[in-house]
């Protein structure tokens, strides 16, 4: 294994003999967080010597698991590697590991852009269970399968000051309900939301336990928790309070911020667990709108309606109760759909007024657009609930069959809110294709593009996003295999351990190992 050396940047020796150059800064003695590159220099003789081993444990001479890895042959001699991965027989079962030769000649790089290599005895990729188009529970949690406990001691059961939650049921560190469990998670005990801020050993049922700070996102703490009340993991907007909204959703800002991926890729035992890389998809829904049912408008054309006279109608908004005689008069001069004092802008003023007052269309914002030659009013919101209708008024002048505008019978059908579609006819062949432009996707490194931008965990399932504002959305991954969660020596879905030796027996050899890791991983 390689040793750290305490100059930053400069080059060192381990225990072993290997020379190495971390670039970045000092990691003698220290707990780095951050991501660094390290580089091993080694001569190598006719005898198989190790040039790298995973690990997970922080001990001297320990490197964490590569994200990437690369071998070179940096001398005159050919290079023979053996490289130890895992084998699966399934996504789920770990059977031994394999070692795979390989010969590196002068010159020539063996590269790994990514460590996280298994063997496998499947016909195909090794994936886990598949989500795909799921809506978030719309309870904003879900049961994780440990209950509170008070065989051992009562914790929060009967409590409302304890901060410590005892977990049934229990079977062995490897297989036991604390695993289900991250520091940093939100979880829900009845109505009482609290932070996870440590975890027992895990070494019995005594040990099966969650710290937590109690009362937390504007919940309080409270006796009511009981025995074998279920323990939930929470997916609430986190940047809000828990009962902020009753589903799932964007903020206004279109932010949104949950410790788990909707409660998928959590375990009882740690080999199965996390989100795999690449597979996450998550779409927002279309807004709503309905039409006049018109051709040919523009800002310029004449409405036909009275200059200086009142109307109104009624309007319904994302399923609310219905804001009656919604009312805008006309200009003395302009009576055209557009421009200063136009139609529209008169209309959407009106909403606008309503927007911050007091009523059915509080917070509740409407879009009124000439588009397509056509009157649009349109949901600001995503909710799957959204929905804009149209009405005659319950009393006053109607602006409906007067002028341009069509009779309310005669107007276009509203079209609710939608889910856009997973594919799309592509404009050459006329074939189905990806409607990748739908869709808010993870790269791979941990990074969500296309459709907003953010971050998942793929271990925790912690994600964190900017999309479309006061949105709901479904989610697409595929969680619970060997190639899902961390990078993990432990886990076995990684490169474990590197052997080289020259394969000239009169002619020495010398190795470069190159690797992307992050210290923050190791344990200890």
């Amino acid at each position: 294994m390689a040793g750290y050396g305490t100059d930053t940047g400069t080059a060192g020796v381990s225990a072993t003999g290997k020379s190495y150059r971390a670039k970045g800064r000092s990691l003698g003695g220290k707990r780095p967080n951050e991501k660094q590159s390290i580089k091993l220099n080694q001569v190598v003789g006719s005898s198989l010597v190790e040039v790298f081993t995973a690990s997970t444990t922080r001990a001297k001479g320990a490197l964490p698991v590569a994200e990437t890895l690369q071998v070179t042959n940096a001398g005159d001699s050919a290079l023979g590697a053996v490289v130890k991965i895992s084998n699966w027989s399934d996504a789920t079962t770990q059977s031994g590991d394999i070692k795979l030769n390989f010969v590196i000649p002068k010159g020539e790089t063996l590269r790994f852009p990514s460590a996280r290599v298994v063997s496998t005895d499947e016909a195909t990729f090794l994936s886990g269970t598949a989500v795909a188009n799921t809506a978030p529970d719309a309870n904003m949690y879900v049961d994780s399968t440990a209950d509170a406990d008070s065989a051992t001691a009562a914790g929060v059961v009967g409590h409302a000051t304890s901060t410590r939650v005892y977990l049934e049921p229990y079977t062995s560190a490897a297989n036991c309900t604390a695993n289900l469990f991250r520091v940093g998670d939100l979880i829900r005990i009845r109505d009482e939301v609290m932070e996870v801020t440590a975890i027992g050993d895990k070494s019995d049922l005594a040990n099966n336990y969650l710290d937590v700070i109690r009362g937390v996102k504007g919940s309080s703490s409270g006796t009511a928790a009981v025995d074998d009340d279920p323990v939930r993991l929470t997916f609430f907007n986190a940047f809000h309070n828990f009962d902020k909204f009753s589903t799932a959703r964007t903020d206004k800002d279109g932010k949104f911020s949950a410790g788990n991926f909707f409660g998928y890729g959590r375990s009882l035992i740690y080999q199965t667990e996390g989100i795999q890389a690449g597979s996450i998809a998550i779409k927002c829904y279309e807004r709503a709108y309905q039409e006049f049912g018109m051709s040919g408008v523009n800002a310029s054309t004449h409405s036909g309606l009275a200059a200086s006279t009142e109307y109104k109608f009624n309007i319904t908004i994302d399923g609310g109760s219905t804001f009656s005689n919604l009312t805008f008069t006309t200009d003395a001069n302009n009576l055209r759909f557009g421009g200063r004092n136009g139609i529209v802008p008169k209309i959407q003023a009106a909403l606008n007024e309503q927007y911050y007052t007091a009523g059915n269309l509080f917070e509740k914002q409407v879009f009124v657009d000439i588009i397509n030659g056509d009157i649009r009013f349109t949901s600001a919101s995503r909710l799957s609930t959204s929905a804009v209708a149209l009405a005659a008024p319950t009393s006053g002048t109607t602006p409906f069959g007067v002028g341009r505008i069509p009779a309310i019978a005669n107007i276009e059908s509203a079209i609710a809110s939608r889910l856009p579609s997973d594919s799309k006819a592509s404009s050459l062949t006329g074939t189905d294709v990806g409607n990748t432009d739908a869709f808010m996707y993870d790269d791979g490194k941990g990074n969500l593009i296309g459709k907003g931008s953010g971050t998942i965990n793929y271990d925790t399932g912690a994600i964190s996003f900017v999309s479309y504002p006061d949105s709901e959305f479904v989610v697409s991954a595929i969680y619970g295999s060997a190639m899902s969660g961390k990078l993990n020596s432990d886990v076995k879905n990684v490169i474990e351990e590197i052997k080289v030796q020259s394969m000239n027996a009169k002619v020495e050899g010398k190795v470069e190992i190159d690797v992307d890791v992050d210290f923050g991983n190791l344990k200890g």
